[in-house]
């Protein structure tokens, strides 16, 4: 059975960017289902129009799609900012990896190919981090990252981002069984983020 990747986007007046962080999500390529669900904090500007479209072109057939299957599913209400609209993105996620990615970032051409490669053959992996690439507000990559190694104790105690150097979400993906073995984000509170 293939895998079915489940992408959470937090938004709000994300209308410059959010068309091409869509189009990095559907139109990854490989046998694999997307699920892409994306919060926004009721924007005010075309934010919404923009997912709309794409909610519409998938329903319909006119859009084509390189995997399995692709949707996109849309919640637009109030929240208490990123981390709460996450929250809330995963709770309605269905699928068997999970990740989240920003209305302004973009994941690169057969990353997800990879990472269910990845996930299929080893299946004790729970988490994977790639290596993050940076772009500039054209959409043009001047940097990429390091391909850092992460120690599982030093992740327990929570020094990475604090002492030790952050572990950026953007190139993540974990099972979701990981997720709810975790508590997620349960444990942080809107009011503090």
């Amino acid at each position: 059975m293939a895998l079915k990747f489940s992408i959470i986007t937090p938004s709000f007046n994300s209308q410059r960017f959010i068309k091409e962080t869509i189009q990095s999500v559907v139109n990854q390529k490989g046998n694999f289902n997307i699920e892409y669900i994306i919060v926004d904090s009721c924007s005010t500007d075309n934010t919404r129009a923009i997912i709309e479209k794409y909610q519409r072109a998938l329903e319909s057939d006119t859009m084509p799609i390189n995997c399995i299957g692709v949707t996109v599913e849309l919640i637009s209400e109030s929240d208490f900012g990123m981390y709460d609209a996450i929250k809330k993105g995963f709770a309605h996620a269905t699928g068997d990896l999970f990740a989240w990615i920003n209305s302004d970032d973009i994941y690169l051409q057969g990353s997800f190919n990879i990472i269910q490669r990845t996930f299929e053959k080893y299946p004790q992996i729970m988490w994977l981090k790639g290596i993050t690439s940076y772009i500039n507000e054209e959409s043009v990559m001047f940097a990429s990252g390091k391909c850092n190694l992460y120690h599982q104790e030093l992740i327990k105690r929570g020094l990475y981002g604090t002492v030790l150097y952050f572990i950026q979400q953007d190139s993540v993906f974990w099972r979701s069984d990981l997720w709810h073995r975790s508590g997620g984000l349960e444990h942080v509170s809107p009011f503090v983020l």
